[in-house]
């Protein structure tokens, strides 16, 4: 973990509102999945275009720009869910 990975969560951590962060905290993680397959469903697999005649896909800018600002949300998601739980579990002992 060098400063590479500290520079993508101190990012990360300077995007996330309070707003956000209350309203990620909230639900359940069988509620989180649910979000998380309903999000491949309609921009992962249901924005595919084509295949192409070897049977491979030549994604598009803004298939790439949806998937990218995607994986940024939920890794920020996954981020302020599991700084609850761990705060959670160790306020617990």
């Amino acid at each position: 973990m060098g400063s590479g990975s500290q520079t993508i969560a101190s990012d990360l951590i300077g995007h996330i509102t309070k707003d956000q962060q209350t309203q990620w905290q909230s639900g359940s993680p069988a509620d989180w999945a649910k979000e998380t397959f309903a999000l491949s469903k309609d921009d992962a697999y249901g924005q595919l275009p084509a295949t192409n005649a070897r049977g491979s896909f030549r994604l598009t800018d803004d298939y790439v720009t949806t998937a990218t600002n995607d994986v940024r949300i939920q890794r920020s998601k996954a981020g302020v869910r599991l700084a609850m739980i761990l705060n959670q579990a160790l306020h617990k002992q």
